[in-house]
């Protein structure tokens, strides 16, 4: 099969085989030869964050010479998104290569076959060893405890992000027992970074850590103080009992100061005092996709889909000047909580208008019920069936001065950024 014939084919696969056990995916890592073992892997986990946690890791440790593989979900636009070596996506060839290893090994060893993010997960590592790879940061897909990454044993870091209310009907009703799922990444005395302003969460995480004999660092807000803010990106300092640091992040989102802390905190476990000036340069010079990023002047998307995913990003919006009221170009699939997304959205109602567009996805929420939701928190709205008419008309509504944010969903931000890059 060629690329196309196999993205197919992997995008078919939920159609005939269900998720296995840890044990099923160390069965296959061990019949691959174990290629985890060739590189240092730094796990992370959490509802909010993670990705872009992942990315100033990634930053950062190239900055202190390391050749790095990356695991990351989902993608924006193009599969090949979710691992990258260097920064730098593999070839379609090479896609091809790593997808026909695992086809190949499932086949000889009379196993089931993997699942869309379990072949996918082999195929990151396959690759990484591959390439040379000597650090691999390695994103959770869902939960942590029993997501196919945790199938790796002996990480030299794990870092969990902030955690929120998701995917309740796999993760379970409450906070607590989501932080329990997001904590089982942790490994015996493996250190842990953690979000902690969440109480509650903590108290899981630490628990977790407790008993795997793992020390536990904790990072709140009160850590971080804002210096400077615009439009391009936000100068802060981040202090603690072992370190301070002032650097940048080239984002308008104040929620990045917190996944760059951690990252950075992280790094600092890792080398110490020695590679600040790495930690620095790496935060300041990452770039992450659709996470408040500026793809246009003065238009901005954010992958924000859930409650505080949309609060986080209502903050940073509250934090920026205009001259004009801004736009919201939004959209949500139907197993999210959208409508306490909509009724964040529209508090102190700072929108001039709200436009509203259906995703090309079999989750996509009608954009019918989108729009009466808002109708319910007091804003009459224009809605689209498809991203590409909403965005055109939301660019043509805008006036000078006025800026433009499309939330709700990463696959939404996806095909944003497919249109403006055709």
């Amino acid at each position: 099969m060629d690329f196309d014939e196999v993205v197919s084919y992997i995008y078919d696969i939920p159609k005939f085989t269900n998720k296995h056990g840890l044990e099923y995916t160390k069965r296959l890592l061990g019949w691959l030869g174990h290629p985890e073992k060739s590189f240092r892997v730094v796990h992370v986990a959490g509802s909010n964050g993670k990705g872009s946690v992942c990315a100033y890791l990634n930053s950062i440790l190239r900055e202190c010479g390391y050749r790095v593989g990356m695991f990351t979900s989902p993608h924006l636009v193009d599969i090949r998104e979710r691992f990258k070596i260097d920064d730098e996506m593999i070839t379609k060839e090479e896609f091809v290569s790593d997808f026909n290893d695992v086809m190949q090994t499932v086949k000889e060893s009379g196993e089931d076959h993997p699942t869309f993010f379990e072949l996918l997960f082999l195929m990151s590592v396959i690759r990484f060893k591959k390439a040379g790879a000597e650090y691999a940061v390695m994103e959770t897909g869902l939960g942590g405890r029993l997501d196919a990454t945790n199938a790796i044993e002996t990480p030299v870091l794990c870092i969990i992000t902030s955690i929120s209310l998701e995917h309740t009907d796999k993760l379970g009703d409450t906070i607590q027992k989501i932080a329990a799922e997001k904590a089982g990444i942790i490994k015996k005395n493996v250190p842990v970074v953690y979000d902690g302003d969440d109480k509650e969460a903590a108290k899981v995480i630490q628990s977790r850590a407790g008993n795997e004999g793992s020390v536990a660092y904790e990072i709140t807000g009160e850590n971080i103080k804002i210096l400077k803010t615009n439009a391009k990106g936000i100068d802060f300092s981040f202090s603690s009992k072992y370190y301070n640091l002032d650097t940048y992040v080239n984002t308008p989102a104040l929620y990045q100061t917190k996944n760059a802390s951690l990252a950075a905190f992280g790094a600092w476990l890792l080398f110490g005092k020695e590679a600040m000036e790495a930690i620095q340069n790496g935060i300041e010079n990452t770039h992450w996709q659709a996470r408040m990023e500026e793809i246009m002047p003065g238009v901005f998307i954010d992958g924000a889909h859930n409650p505080s995913g949309i609060r986080a990003l209502m903050d940073s919006v509250k934090g920026m000047e205009f001259s004009g009221k801004p736009i919201l170009l939004f959209s949500v699939v139907s197993d999210k909580d959208y409508d306490n997304m909509a009724a964040i959205l529209t508090e102190g109602r700072i929108w001039e208008k709200i436009i509203i567009s259906r995703i090309d996805d079999k989750r996509a929420l009608d954009e019918g019920i989108i729009k009466a939701i808002f109708r319910k928190y007091g804003y009459d709205t224009v809605t689209f069936d498809n991203t590409g008419e909403a965005f055109s008309y939301a660019l043509k509504m805008r006036s000078k001065g006025n800026a433009l944010f499309a939330a709700g969903s990463l696959y939404f931000a996806g095909e944003i950024l497919s249109i403006v890059r055709r």
